[in-house]
């Protein structure tokens, strides 16, 4: 390839062109179990999910849910056999590969305290 075609990035052209997408919070200082709204990863076919807990050994879970229309109802993603799922008590970035079109994040408070940030960006691998 020539060098044009990587500063055109016309090789990813099959899906959309567009390598990442914004950096996004889905979920800022949360105290107690919640979901995030719809996120629409239509022209993506991975994310990134950084998880942040503010209290030392305190376990958060977030997991990918998704669904096939917009406004449906959402379910479990897995990768395979694999849970979209990642626990943590401190800071943990995962990559998600085959989302449905639209997703929303799971943070579960799974020991009662502590804080929690979770951020995405949607990218193409």
């Amino acid at each position: 390839m020539a060098a044009s075609d990587f500063k055109s990035k016309s090789h990813l052209g099959a899906i959309s062109g567009r390598v990442k997408g914004a950096v996004t919070v889905a979920h800022n200082a949360i105290s107690a179990t919640a979901l995030s709204s719809e996120i629409d990863t239509k022209g993506f076919n991975a994310i990134i999910i950084e998880t942040v807990v503010t209290v030392a050994a305190k376990l958060w879970t977030v997991k990918v849910q998704g669904c096939l229309s917009s406004g449906g109802t959402f379910a479990d993603c897995y990768d395979g056999s694999t849970l979209m799922s990642s626990q943590t008590n401190s800071t943990k970035i995962v990559i998600w590969k085959r989302l449905p079109p639209y997703i929303k994040l799971n943070a579960n408070d799974d020991e009662d305290t502590g804080k929690c940030t979770v951020r995405y960006m949607l990218i193409n691998v």
